[in-house]
């Protein structure tokens, strides 16, 4: 398991620390009279990947609370753990009852399918992703783990999905009703103990985020095969010529030879939305996620369930956050993508806020806890962002280096000439060092270092740094050693 530990950066905020043994131990034991204690369970996406616990929704709702003034002390308790489903959320659920929780926050569905033992047996594990976490652990202390599971949810599918066709066992099939299993489990313990719950739906990113894993009918012939790649051109020619109805037609025949191919959907959604038909674009972007065989984004029956569980149990125990729903009206279009979210299902800052700041409406709203602030509806990401100098000022740092390290090198460099004009970090220009390196240009990789050691670091640290997270790179950057003594 793991223990909680306290948050150096937010008030009252507490999250698992994988190095030690006892669950909790951080927090007391004996709860005072004025306190209140909410808990979150979920998976990497509560935990905040990869910004850390400061930057989960888990820290910007405490943030909005301690600026709401509550008339009680409230103490947040991030249980978020990388890969964790619905069972594991329930098993920190019941080790949690002991510590009197007032409130659970449950927000899962993403990793349903992912089988511990099958997965561990089938995936390797990605030394890139292990490297990151090292300087996570040396550097911000933010979330340590065994080495058996120092890979992401990204990594560990994309491994799966993309070197074999997993096998639908009986075990998957029946997610759904174990999903509904946890689930009620979770609600009946809290009523039990007089905890009241707020589930949340589970959005994801439906328009940015390709389908990992598309498939074609099993049982195609090779005459078969050949039509339906054929077809699939034929459509995406109509769509480069613009002609909709033209693309539609080939779509509908592909379907006809090999239905739920995930990719031929998804380039059909934005052919849509490039039309302006938003309701056909949405219906496709969603039908798109669906049929990927890399199933690592939540998929709609989840949060189906997840609506029902709400409706049925006692409105006065528990609270429905459709999450969801709230990132459909807050995206253009009405369809999720890269506004909210860093991948397929990691809300990015302004993602983990808005679910934030509809957590605690529905707080306020119900009376869960009571404030002196008059207007309730007035949260501003903006304001809180700047107001917590941590994420504000890091937070840039931590998604391109997750970039990086998940290969994504265009996003990254998106996102560094977007921060460096006005962020002076040394790490802004290591990490430009960094894809320097991967696109193997050892002379633009050079002066990066310079203007790391320039911006206030030591050559040292850069090589200490490296020998961590990018060791491959480490004996390239020592070469430089000489040539860097000028602007030390």
């Amino acid at each position: 398991m793991g223990y909680i530990r306290k948050s150096q950066g937010t008030p009252d905020l507490y999250y698992i620390d994988r190095g030690k043994t006892q669950l909790f131990a951080a927090l007391p034991i004996e709860k005072k009279a004025e306190t209140i204690r909410i808990f979150t369970f979920g998976g990497s996406a509560t935990w905040g990947l990869p910004y850390g616990a400061e930057g989960s929704f888990s820290g910007w709702l405490a943030e909005i609370i301690d600026d709401c003034h509550p008339k009680r002390h409230i103490e947040i308790v991030n249980t978020g753990y990388p890969s964790a489903p619905i069972a594991t959320a329930r098993d920190f659920a019941a080790a949690s009852l002991s510590f009197q929780p007032d409130i659970f926050i449950v927000y899962s569905g993403n990793n349903e399918f992912l089988l511990e033992n099958q997965i561990l047996q089938e995936a390797a594990v990605s030394k890139q992703m292990i490297y990151w976490l090292r300087r996570k652990l040396k550097y911000k202390s933010f979330f340590f783990f065994h080495a058996d599971r120092l890979y992401s949810d990204y990594f560990r599918t994309k491994q799966i999905y993309e070197s074999s066709d997993v096998q639908f066992t009986d075990f998957l099939e029946s997610t759904d009703a174990r999903f509904q299993y946890e689930l009620s489990e979770i609600i009946y313990m809290a009523h039990k103990n007089h905890i009241k719950v707020i589930l949340c739906t589970v959005p994801c990113n439906i328009r940015d985020y390709e389908p990992m894993h598309s498939a074609w009918n099993d049982h195609l012939s090779d005459d078969g095969f050949k039509r339906a790649k054929t077809i699939l051109q034929e459509m995406r020619m109509a769509i480069q010529n613009q002609d909709i109805r033209s693309a539609e037609k080939a779509y509908v025949s592909l379907c006809f030879i090999s239905p739920g191919f995930a990719q031929a959907t998804f380039e059909m959604a934005h052919a849509f939305l490039k039309s302006g038909l938003l309701l056909s674009a949405r219906q496709a972007f969603i039908r798109a996620k669906e049929e990927d065989k890399a199933l690592v984004r939540v998929k709609e029956r989840f949060n189906a369930i997840i609506r029902a569980a709400a409706q049925k149990g006692n409105q006065k125990d528990v609270f429905l956050f459709d999450a969801q729903h709230h990132f459909n009206e807050n995206s253009p279009d009405g369809i999720p993508g890269n506004n909210l979210f860093l991948d397929g299902m990691h809300p990015n800052l302004q993602g983990h806020f808005l679910i934030a700041s509809g957590i605690a409406k529905i707080l306020l709203k119900n009376k869960l806890i009571h404030t002196e602030k008059i207007d309730q509806n007035t949260f501003s990401y903006k304001d809180f962002k700047n107001k917590n100098n941590r994420v504000d000022k890091e937070a840039p740092l931590e998604t391109i280096d997750y970039f990086i390290h998940l290969g994504r090198l265009e996003r990254a460099e998106e996102l560094l000439s977007e921060f460096e004009q006005e962020n002076t970090h040394w790490q802004i220009h290591y990490n430009r060092a960094i894809i320097c390196f991967k696109k193997r240009n050892n002379e633009c990789a050079f002066h990066a270092i310079m203007k790391a050691c320039q911006a206030g670091t030591t050559f040292s640290e850069v090589l200490e740094s490296t020998k961590i997270s990018y060791p491959k790179y480490y004996d390239l950057i020592k070469s430089f050693e000489g040539e860097t003594q000028t602007v030390q």
